[in-house]
């Protein structure tokens, strides 16, 4: 059982909806076969076998026992088995007949079994074909805890819901199909196994001999011609596949794996024409069929081709194949048809396109950061893929916040969703996140839907429904909640978004029939045949023709389905024709599994409308694909992908979709985790902005009723005239200051809390800004009756990088809190450099720190409870000091005696640490001008102003702690400005907008007295008033409800009525940050609260001064700029504008219209709309006008063929400097394309004289080409020819003459009845005799490679030599092919020599595999050219051949020289090695002239003077070389002219294992007889041999040879009397003797009556028959030397071939052995 744990398909065989099992495919040890015992089965399947047991028995042992016989057991073992062959057809089925025993009279039932292999698992899934019985009260079985380590699955099912009873897919129904409620299925499965085996499966060759041909263009068999007799027989034996066209019918011949290729085609498209077999691809090879007729042979690689044979239908599939057409001649010389030879390659371009795809997809999102940008990212790649995706939805998925709310309880899991079963349902919600090739809307393709899964089982469950719902809908939810089966289908509701739910089926609408409607959901990741469809068992039932549930078709009307996902579309509201959309695509199968499912058969009306991408058409089906991360409960998105139209959906396409699902799981599971980290960044960041944010609003808040106090405070000082009554208004007015500059420290210390403070350093000189700093408490301090010290030291030298507002901050607060806490003593402040570093310290004689607190004096908010000055105070002070110097670079310290612990000598040293110059500085931060402008010291002197109140008044001063400072500020600066300083208009209008309302009044009484003020209290508001007046200027806060002020500004500046309007931000963010960027964002003038009234109405007056002479100087440019637009419109010539730096500025639409420029591209690229040749030159002009400042003026032309006259003119301003460049384009085409008209015409007169001329003089040229060269050849071969000829002639004319002299001295003798005594004239004349017939063997010789060459010469002018490599000892050939020159040699006086080197021993060299007669031709060659090169010789008069062989090659360029053998190993003896065997022939000729070395190798080509001397065609080294080009060699020759020259080749070859035998067309032996020999040649037995030959002379002579070597012999002129001679030596000797008749039968393939080859054929089917009572032996006799035709003889059934012309003692060799 832990097999099938995690077996795929466990859920799929559980909710089967007929019985299903699964057996171990595994063999058990010791058996040979698997078991046949189910160790896993459904419901049905146990239900069936055990009736009312099906709850205790195993179902093991009853199924065995079920089957009814012995016989039928070992069919079904078989047919098990045949599950891992490969020969098997994958949907072979098996009918079963079961004995059911729990019955009554055990009945019987008939099953038909599909078996689908899976791993080590055989999942067997059956159709019933009779009655299936019901037990009744057959027990549901319990629930089975899957999710539990101890999980049993033995014969135990989860409780899963009821199967559905129909297996009919919604895809493969039609509309009206759904709506009747049709089910064809049942008819297709009983006709589905009629074409299990096609006719294809019988034999081609049984196919071919049966089949009738008299009814063909091919004619009756015995009519055809040998070579199409020949290469059939090659094409039937060969085990690729391959076929043959025959006929200019072409008619089509082929073999079985041609068969097996073209499929569905194949019997349909034996013997047809070649345009009806394949008619869908004629149009693309037809034509190519005309160039192979002509000789030309053709071949492709992975050739795109579309074979008819794509599911029954017969449609399109996208096959690659590469293919090769090789034309065939006939006996005439005529090419007959051709070969076909294909390899199917479909697989791997596929494959390889695939995994691209697959590449570029992870590619494409795999920087994704967010599932927005990961969707987009999908889409937009396979946007680009079109052929793998027609079409492709994807879609977001989330769930429901109440659908894990069962989490807690500790019940079992599912497998699907991590649910406990007693928890609450899983609510998807699928939403859309673009689509590829599905218009938008469609109704096909929601917006959304809506997934219900039931944590049980993969069933639906109701959702409730918003709003007012009808009684009907408990009554319906009552229903499915007492219904006792277990698996009940709880139905679902189907929403839009344009419909509400107002009605729904109530109680006595839902019959017994809705028993259909249950929708078990089930996974199927992927295609098995056997298995059925998902959708299938998912839509069965949806819709039917009495279902009484029914379908709104208004906006108002409800829609209940008893469909499990719901949908919805943004569709229009007013459709009322369509039905409410409902789910087509098997999400809840995908969100089960987690796997692919297969969407097959899609009906057009789904379809309808997707665009037609790929091939052009609509795909036909789809696969939906769930996304999940990997930690994820449920997918977190799913793909629905169209699959290729013509591709069909097969285990690789499978494979592929499902490495798909997993890379997108994998990048979904990446981008989640960058969101994650993105989210918890952002919420980082809105963590430090909400702090920032709420020290933000406490400053607003702070600073605006401080401005409201201390403007007033302010005004009513400079009024009062009461004394008490001002000291107490001054006294206010201090505390209000105290206030805001506790503020300002608020905000200085949440700047850098959020790191947001940043300084501005500049360069000062430390000690004296210091010490004028220190001074400032002089005063107070003294006066407190306390010694105070400052001692800076000055140093010019050591410059230190300080933001003065900050180390102004840090001097004050600790000298401020040293004069706090020291009551009596003195306070000593000091600054000294010690090398890069300068320390500021503040020593004073106070009451000192605890040492509890110590640590914690830096710490924010935390005060030392001592006794000190003043008890106020915030505790931040020191804090935002120590920070202050961090800052700077440097480190704040402390050092303390408590006066608790020391009453003499106490007090605290504070040590201030910062490095000198700015190298530790932020370069961004560092300001290198110094600030020579005195600072406003505002903050030193509220400081020091509350020191004064610390200080106890000296006795006798008189004064108030208020006279000692006025911080209440100038006395006049309350009084109202001079009216006549100011230009106000009453006309003018300012617009105030602030939020607080106080702020709004105290704000218009300073300026109303000027001008008119309009109030709003937010930026909205103030963004309505402006559409209605228009100010004058604006005065707007930052931080208001709505809309705030940079929101606003922004809007003001975008309108064109608003955007010249001047904008004063008045707020409460101070700081030089705010300052800057609130000017940034567009403001014109930026004042902080509290703010001097004063100052308000003089920036409110600069501004609005200046606003009015923009917006002046702005109308009048836009009047003018109208005029210059409107005249460069009118102008009929292109216009243009440039700047300094060559931009263009402005192009009138005229400029477009002449130069054709894309508006798509960049204006200044306008260049590149310039022809090429062109470009240059206006590239030349531009630069001149724009950079040297020249006019210039030019003809060009534009790429739409515009021909243009550009002016540049450089406009230059009176102080010499350039603005720009300003020019026009006037069109010049009409005139351009009437001149080039009339020139073009000429031109083309011209050229087509000259052209003709060129093409008449070419053919002229080229025939004078080929007739000299067919006048050479003639002339060359025939010369060549001649002599020998002349020399046979003469030499058989002495012999006739010689031996007709004897004849008559004989016959003398013999009529006068003397004795016969040779004299020594008769022995001289039969000296004679043999050295003519010597010299008529060497001349048969040099014709046969006169012929070989030109032969090799025809075949490589053709293209179509080609290279036969057989199994050959090379070494031995070499001895061979000397030995045939032994005898010329021998007649010339030669030496002759052959040494095979001992590389062929080293290396283990015996037997190779090469082209032998090509081989032995290039040897010919080379030794007649040296025999003939050396008889010219006076002096040495040697030949010297040797042998080599290597494991490599020679050097590229190096001469043809074998390598040493040092650093070669043996080669392995079982092992094919490549080798390279080398060859030299070293003559002692006269050697070659350095000029002819160059020319030797080439056609025709001879050394100087050689043909005059020596004679010859010219071609030996020419053919020579070129057969070691095919060969992978190479030729060359190394010659010192006199000494002789050696001709060097070398070849490749490959070694043969020494388990094999070599093939050999004929007897090689090393001793070979010459004519010269004296001894006669005998047979080693007397044979009887049968010379079946046409040819009467080569009968005679082979006859005569026979006898003479004491052969009997009995001649036949064709085949038909070879049959005859045969069948009469076997009545001759029936019962004993020789029962065979002839000891061999040597037979003419060529010849009339019957030729060779049928010959053989009726003779060996005589043989077979018994008339002729043994084998035969048949040698064919031929002058076809190529290996296929070598071959085709073989096949034809002779026992070997002897290629003409053939050596007697070759031939009696051969025979002998055998």
């Amino acid at each position: 059982m832990t097999m099938i744990h995690n077996l795929p398909y466990l859920s799929f065989v559980t909710n089967y909806p007929h019985p299903a099992f699964i057996l171990n495919a595994r063999k058990r040890s010791g058996n040979t076969q698997p078991s046949l015992q189910p160790v896993f089965g459904n419901l049905a399947f146990r239900s069936l076998l055990l009736g009312p047991d099906v709850e205790v028995a195993d179902s093991g042992p009853p199924f065995l026992r079920a089957l009814t016989s012995v016989n039928q057991a070992q069919n079904f073992a078989l047919w098990v088995e045949r599950a891992h062959s490969q020969i098997s057809p994958k949907d072979e089925t098996f009918l079963v007949e079961l004995s059911l025993s729990w019955t009554e009279t055990d009945q019987r039932v008939e099953l038909e079994l599909t078996r689908t292999l899976i791993d080590e698992c055989l999942v067997c899934t059956s159709v019933p074909r009779t009655a299936i019985p019901r037990y009744v009260d057959a027990p549901q079985p319990p629930v089975i805890a899957t999710g539990r380590a101890g999980r049993d699955f033995g014969m135990r099912l989860p409780d899963f819901p009821p199967p559905v009873t129909t297996r009919r897919s919604v895809y493969e129904m039609t509309p009206t199909q759904l709506s009747s409620g049709t089910n064809p299925q049942a008819a297709e499965s009983r006709t589905s196994f009629s074409s299990l085996f096609s006719s294809g499966t019988v034999g081609m060759r049984e196919l071919i001999d049966n089949h009738d041909w008299s009814q063909t263009p091919l004619g009756p068999r015995s009519s055809w011609p040998t070579s199409l007799r020949t290469v059939l027989s090659a094409v039937l034996t060969n085990p690729f596949p391959s076929a043959l066209w025959w006929g200019r019918d072409l008619i089509l011949l082929y073999n079985d794996a041609y068969a097996e290729m073209a499929g569905t085609k194949h019997p349909r498209i034996f013997a047809q024409h070649g345009s009806e077999a394949w008619a869908e691809i004629w149009d693309n090879i037809g034509p190519i069929a005309l160039r192979v007729f002509e000789g030309e042979a053709v071949a492709k690689k992975d050739d795109l081709l579309f074979f008819n044979r794509l599911t029954d239908a017969r449609l399109p599939e996208e096959c690659y194949h590469s293919w090769n057409w090789l034309p065939i001649e006939q006996e005439d010389g005529k090419v007959g048809g051709f070969l076909n030879g294909t390899f199917d390659t479909t697989q791997k371009v596929v494959t390889e396109r695939r995994m691209e795809a697959l590449r570029g997809l992870s590619s494409n999102a795999a920087l994704c950061r967010t599932q927005a940008e990961f969707a987009s990212a999908i889409l937009d790649f396979l946007n680009r893929c079109e052929l793998e995706a027609p079409f492709a939805a994807f879609y977001f998925a989330s769930t429901d916040g109440d659908s894990r709310a069962g989490q807690g309880s500790y019940g079992p899991r599912t497998s699907y969703i991590r649910q406990p079963i007693d928890g609450r349902p899983v609510r998807i919600k699928l939403r859309i996140a673009g689509t590829v090739g599905i218009p938008t809307p469609h109704s096909s393709v929601l917006d959304q839907y809506e997934i219900c899964l039931d944590p049980l089982s993969p069933s639906t469950v109701p959702i409730p429904t918003k709003g007012d719902m009808s009684e009907s809908v408990s009554a319906l939810q009552s229903e499915s909640e007492t219904s006792n089966s277990p698996g009940r289908s709880l139905r679902t509701r189907t929403t839009s978004s344009n419909c509400s739910p107002d009605r729904v089926a109530t109680n006595n609408e839902l019959s017994d029939s809705d028993a259909s409607t249950v929708t078990p959901l089930v996974s199927s990741p992927e295609p098995i045949s056997s298995a059925p469809s998902l959708l299938e068992r998912l839509s069965d039932s949806s819709v039917s023709s009495n279902s009484s549930i029914r379908t709104s078709t208004s906006a108002s009307s409800a829609t209940v389905t008893p469909a499990s996902v719901t949908g919805s579309s943004h569709s229009s509201p007013t459709s009322t024709s369509d039905p409410s959309p409902r789910s087509l695509w098997p999400f809840i199968e995908a969100f089960t599994s987690r796997r692919a499912v297969h969407a097959a058969h899609l009906p057009p009306h789904i379809t309808e409308g997707f665009a037609p991408r790929g091939w052009g058409e609509i795909a036909r089906e789809a696969v939906v694909i769930p996304i999940a991360a990997d930690d994820a409960d449920v997918p977190g998105a799913v793909l629905i992908l169209g699959l290729n139209s013509r591709r069909p959906y097969d285990d690789d396409y499978a494979s592929w979709i499902d490495l798909t699902r997993v890379s997108l799981n994998a990048l979904l599971t990446a981008v989640k985790g960058r969101e994650s980290d993105a989210l918890r960044a952002e919420q980082l960041a809105q963590l430090d902005d909400a702090k920032t944010s709420f020290f933000s609003n406490a400053s607003h808040e702070l600073r605006t009723p401080l401005t409201l106090i201390s403007g007033p405070l302010q005004d009513t000082i400079a009024l009062a005239t009461d004394p008490l009554v001002k000291e107490n208004l001054k006294l206010a007015q201090r505390n209000v200051t105290r206030l805001a500059r506790l503020v300002d420290s608020l905000m200085d210390f949440s700047k850098i809390a959020a790191n947001k403070l940043e300084g501005r350093f500049k360069p000062v000189e430390l000690g004296s800004f210091t010490a004028d700093l220190a001074s400032l408490f002089r005063s107070v301090i003294e006066k407190s009756h306390i010694e105070y010290v400052v001692d800076c030291e000055v140093n010019e030298d050591k410059i230190c990088y300080i933001d003065k507002d900050f180390w102004e901050k840090v001097v004050f607060n600790l000298i401020g809190n040293a004069f706090k806490y020291t009551l009596k003593g003195s306070i000593n402040v000091s600054l000294e450099f010690e090398r890069d570093h300068a320390q500021f310290h503040v020593r004073d004689t106070g009451v000192g720190i605890p040492q509890q607190d110590i640590g914690k004096v830096f710490d924010r908010f935390h005060r030392v409870d001592s006794v000190s000055r003043s008890y106020e105070g915030t505790g931040i002070g020191l804090s935002l000091t120590k920070e202050l110097v961090r800052l700077h670079g440097g480190t704040l310290t402390v050092s303390s005696w408590p006066e608790a612990e020391s009453a003499e000598d106490h007090g605290s040293l504070f040590t201030v640490t910062i490095p000198v110059g700015k190298d530790h500085l932020p370069p961004s931060h560092i300001m290198q001008n110094r600030d020579d402008i005195p600072a406003s010291r505002m903050y030193a002197r509220g400081i020091v102003d509350e020191a004064t109140h610390w200080s106890t008044r000296a006795p006798g001063d008189d004064k108030t702690p208020s006279d000692s400072s006025d911080s209440g500020g100038n006395s006049e600066l309350g009084s109202r400005m001079d009216p006549s300083t100011l230009f106000f208009d009453k006309n003018d209008v300012i617009l105030l907008v602030e939020d607080s309302s106080d702020m709004r009044r105290y704000m218009k009484s300073l300026l109303a007295p000027y001008c008119k003020v309009v109030e709003a209290p937010n930026g909205q508001e103030a963004l309505q008033i402006l559409n209605f007046v228009k100010p004058s200027l604006i005065l707007t806060d930052v931080m208001m409800p709505i809309v705030d002020g940079y929101e606003l500004i922004a809007t003001v500046r975008q309108r064109p009525d608003t955007r010249l309007i001047p904008m004063i931000l008045v707020t409460a963010k101070e700081g030089e940050e705010s300052r800057v960027e609130g000017l940034l964002s567009g403001a014109d003038d930026y004042l902080g609260k509290p703010f001097n009234s004063k100052e308000l109405i003089a920036r409110v007056h600069l501004q609005m001064q200046l606003g009015k002479r923009r917006a002046e100087l702005e109308a009048k440019f836009l009047e003018r700029t109208r005029e210059i637009h409107l005249l460069s419109d009118l102008s009929p010539v292109g216009i243009f504008r440039a700047g300094s730096d060559g931009r263009m500025l402005y192009v009138n639409p005229r400029w477009w219209e002449i130069s054709g420029h894309r508006n798509t591209m960049s204006i200044d690229d306008w260049p590149e709309s310039v022809t090429p040749t062109d470009n240059a030159k206006v590239l030349h002009a531009w630069h001149s006008a724009v950079n040297l400042h020249k006019s210039a003026s030019l003809e060009f032309c534009f790429k739409n063929g515009n021909y243009a006259k550009g002016q540049f003119e450089p406009l230059i301003t009176d102080t010499g400097e350039c603005t720009g460049v300003i020019g026009t384009i006037t069109d010049v085409s009409d005139q351009r394309l009437f001149e080039a008209t009339r020139l073009a015409h000429a031109q083309e007169r011209e050229a087509t004289a000259r052209r003709r001329a060129e093409e008449a003089e070419e053919r002229r040229r080229e025939a004078d080409r080929r007739r000299r060269g067919q006048e050479l050849l003639i002339d060359v071969t025939s010369h060549e020819l001649r002599q020998p000829v002349s020399a046979i002639l003469n030499c058989s004319s002495l012999v006739r003459t010689n031996l007709a002299i004897l004849r008559e001295d004989l016959g003398h003798c013999r009529t006068q009845q003397t004795p016969f005594t040779p004299s020594q004239a008769l022995i001289e004349d039969i000296d004679d005799d043999l050295d003519a017939l010597d010299a008529i063997y060497q001349c048969g010789l040099a014709q046969e490679r006169i012929a070989n060459d030109v032969l090799s010469l025809s075949r490589l002018q053709l293209e179509v030599l080609s290279i036969q490599p057989v199994e050959c000892d090379l070494a031995l050939e070499v001895q061979r092919i000397v030995s045939i020159f032994r005898n010329e040699v021998k007649m010339k006086r030669i030496g002759l020599d052959v040494r095979i080197g001992q590389s062929f021993e080293t290396l283990g060299v015996d037997l190779v595999k090469a082209d032998k007669s090509r081989f032995s031709q290039v040897i010919t060659n080379l030794l007649s050219n040296g025999i003939k090169f050396t008889d010219t010789s006076t002096t040495r008069r040697e030949i010297l051949v040797t042998a080599e062989v290597s494991r490599h090659a020679p050097p590229e360029g190096g001469p043809c020289v074998p390598p040493p053998l040092e650093n070669q190993s043996p080669i392995e003896p079982h092992v094919e090695t490549p080798v390279y065997v080398y060859v030299a022939v070293r003559d002692s000729g006269p050697g070659l002239n350095p000029d002819d070395l160059a020319l030797l190798f080439q056609r025709f080509q001879q050394g100087s003077n050689s043909h005059n001397v020596f004679g010859g065609s010219g071609l030996g080294l020419f053919v020579s070389r070129k057969l070691c080009d095919l060969m992978g060699g190479r030729i060359d020759v190394d010659s010192v002219y006199g000494e002789g020259a050696t001709f060097r080749f070398y070849v490749q070859a490959t070694t043969v294992p020494r388990h094999s035998k070599p093939l050999t067309n004929g007897y090689v032996s090393q001793d070979v007889v010459h004519l010269n020999s004296h001894a006669t040649l005998k047979s080693p037995r007397q044979l009887h041999i049968l010379i079946t030959e046409d040819n009467l002379i080569n009968q005679t002579v082979l006859n005569r040879q026979l006898r003479k070597a004491g052969c009997t012999t009995t001649l036949a002129s064709n085949g038909l009397q070879a049959i005859d001679h045969i069948r009469a030596a076997a009545k001759r000797s029936p019962g004993g003797g020789d029962p065979r008749g002839f000891d061999a039968i040597l037979m003419d393939c060529e010849m009339p009556v019957m030729d060779g080859l049928t010959a053989v054929r009726e003779i060996r089917k005589l043989e077979e028959s018994g008339e002729i009572p043994s084998r035969n032996r048949i040698f064919a006799l031929t002058g076809n030397a190529r290996a296929g035709q070598v071959q085709s003889i073989r096949d034809a059934g002779m026992d070997d071939v002897l290629i003409k012309p053939y050596k007697l003692e070759e031939l009696l060799h051969k025979i002998s052995d055998c």
